[in-house]
């Protein structure tokens, strides 16, 4: 009887142990995240002017900032989005246009940055990495639509 009981005490604090130490792994991480569109150039070529005219948004998790037209086929926007983020994992979405007035049709052309081919260019993050990144992706050519490098930087930095 004795030696039962101290294997199932042994049990219960081994589990005791293991369910506090997956708390303590997933547990969320307070950080200051800054992303920055350092560069743009265009690969494909605009049909209306032979000039990009692009504008763009960036989401880190539920904060979204969206940018102005900048016309050129290679431009530095220095575009920046930071917040503060509480989050096991850091969600950012960045999204890429050239903007066309009247005379060129009107409405919205997407600009694929994504290697994916993907509208929008999904980045995830893990908090506990620490400091700077710069990454430059180029857009997969996808029929129809815009394509560009895209150069950007990620910086989390701890509260």
């Amino acid at each position: 009887m004795k030696k039962t009981m101290i294997i199932r005490r042994k049990y219960w604090l081994s589990v005791l142990l293991l369910i506090s130490s997956l708390v303590a792994t997933a547990q969320d991480i307070n950080v200051r995240v800054t992303v920055r569109i350092d560069r743009l150039r265009a690969i494909s070529h605009d049909a209306c002017n032979g000039k990009m005219d692009f504008k763009g948004n960036i989401t880190i998790y539920q904060t979204k900032k969206s940018f102005p037209v900048l016309e050129g086929n290679d431009i530095r926007p220095a575009w920046v989005l930071s917040t503060h983020c509480v989050q096991k994992r850091i969600h950012i979405s960045i999204g890429i246009w050239d903007d066309d007035d009247a005379i060129c049709g009107g409405g919205d052309d997407a600009v694929i940055v994504n290697p994916s081919g993907a509208q929008t260019l999904s980045i995830q993050l893990d908090p506990k990495d620490l400091g700077t990144k710069t990454t430059t992706v180029i857009g997969k050519k996808v029929s129809g639509k815009e394509q560009a490098e895209m150069t950007y930087t990620t910086i989390i930095e701890a509260l």
